[in-house]
């Protein structure tokens, strides 16, 4: 969550010009989720999530790439 504060974009998520305040907790539950797989899997090099959607009730990763070490198109 401190991390998440630390974005320039952070008022966005929190309830910008009167909005509600977005599901933060559940975006950094996301974070948590990406960073656990690759902390556990030694054969994912990378994963990219691009975009994520952080709505008032939760969060939606639309587009979702993982590459394997092994993996010749990997970068």
């Amino acid at each position: 969550m401190e991390m998440l504060r630390g974005l320039r974009c952070h008022r966005l998520l929190t309830g910008w010009r009167g909005g509600p305040p977005l599901a933060v907790s559940a975006l950094a539950e996301v974070l948590v989720a990406v960073s656990r797989l690759l902390s556990d899997r030694p054969d994912v090099a990378e994963v990219e999530v691009n975009p994520v959607r952080v709505g008032v009730e939760g969060v939606l990763a639309v587009d979702a790439l993982v590459g394997y070490a092994d993996s010749p198109g990997l970068r």
